[in-house]
């Protein structure tokens, strides 16, 4: 269910955005703000509850952004900062190492279920899930959420020192994701 509010914030004047709520089963996914600044249209998805201090907060930013990098130069920017997103998204990452997990899918729809593991350098394998008797029980499991599952393991044992198996590594993405990071952390500062 998406619903729309039209709302405003000040920066340089009062502008308007509207923002977005996206429902899956009453349970809120995310929130999009879109305004237009300076003729550049800005579009920034955010998880936090929505409040106006927050629309606030995220509008002067990204106007202070497009006033910082001009406009093209701010669609570059708004490019990488999403495959940043979305590599954080789907992979684990971990000290700006990109690493990728295991992943076997069972069942039929609607009840498919998701078992995503790692394996440590230790030789330890860790798991996104607990066992599920499949006679007794019938649990969907969504693999957005086992990942989460495997992704807070593996930073519970990277916390304590223990690293993913190099076999996990993936440097193609974690070279992607480091050059991507360098030029957002730049642009950030006014470089």
């Amino acid at each position: 269910m998406r619903e729309i509010v039209e709302d405003y914030f000040d920066y340089n004047g009062v502008r308007a955005a509207d923002v977005e709520t996206i429902r899956y089963k009453g349970k809120k996914i995310k929130e999009i703000a879109r305004f237009t600044y300076k003729e550049t249209l800005v579009r920034v998805e955010f998880d936090s509850d929505y409040t106006d201090q927050t629309l606030q907060k995220i509008a002067q930013k990204e106007c202070m952004l497009i006033d910082n990098l001009g406009s093209l130069e701010y669609r570059n920017y708004c490019i990488k900062r999403d495959r940043l997103k979305e590599i954080e998204n789907d992979f684990i990452v971990l000290d700006n190492k990109v690493y990728n997990y295991h992943e076997d899918k069972y069942g039929e729809i609607p009840y498919i279920q998701y078992s995503l593991s790692l394996t440590l350098e230790n030789g330890q394998h860790i798991f996104s899930d607990i066992p599920v008797n499949f006679f007794t029980a019938k649990i969907k499991k969504d693999k957005k959420a086992s990942l989460e599952r495997l992704r807070g393991n593996a930073k519970k044992y990277f916390g304590e020192g223990v690293k993913p198996d190099l076999k996990h590594l993936d440097e193609t993405l974690t070279l992607e994701y480091m050059q991507n990071k360098i030029w957002v952390n730049k642009k950030l500062k006014g470089e």
